[in-house]
């Protein structure tokens, strides 16, 4: 069960230039050891999300990143398990992004809306599905400067989310 959740912006910068943004959700499980970081991703024009998972020593204050071999995002309006073509990094994260970008709008609505959505993701160390259901998505201000941020890139990139 989720004791703590943390929405932050952050965004994905090359030379200088925006190539994308970023909301990171922290989810922690105090007492217990175990913290999620979901990121909803927008980058080059496409949405996605990136999980990665580690062990909190919350005496020595320290995190031991663990590898995941698979993770999926869902609502009960936006369930779509095959939308995202996934990739395991090196360092064992998942990264997904959609296949179809008709269903960019649905993601959209399903992560921010506020209705709550669900993480699940499996450890390559621990032989259970891991789910986090979250209750709430983010606040205004991290909406606000998620579209901000996604506006900016599209005035400097021409023919960028036209409508």
């Amino acid at each position: 069960m989720p004791t703590g959740i943390e929405y932050t912006n952050d965004t994905v910068e090359l030379g200088g230039e925006l190539q994308g943004c970023v909301v990171t959700v922290a989810i922690l499980t105090r007492p217990g050891s175990e913290t999620v970081n979901f990121q909803y991703l927008f980058v080059a024009g496409r949405a996605g999300f990136k999980v990665t998972v580690g062990d909190i020593d919350w005496t020595k204050k320290s995190l031991t990143a663990k590898r995941i071999s698979d993770a999926s995002f869902y609502t009960t309006a936006f369930n779509h398990p095959a939308a995202f073509k996934k990739n395991v990094t090196t360092d064992g994260q998942l990264v997904a992004f959609l296949i179809d970008n008709s269903l960019g709008k649905q993601f959209f609505d399903a992560f921010f809306g506020g209705d709550g959505y669900t993480i699940e993701f499996q450890r390559t160390d621990v032989p259970t599905v891991r789910t986090y259901y979250i209750e709430r998505g983010p606040r205004y201000d991290v909406v606000s400067a998620f579209s901000k941020c996604v506006h900016t890139m599209a005035a400097n990139l021409p023919g960028f989310l036209r409508d």
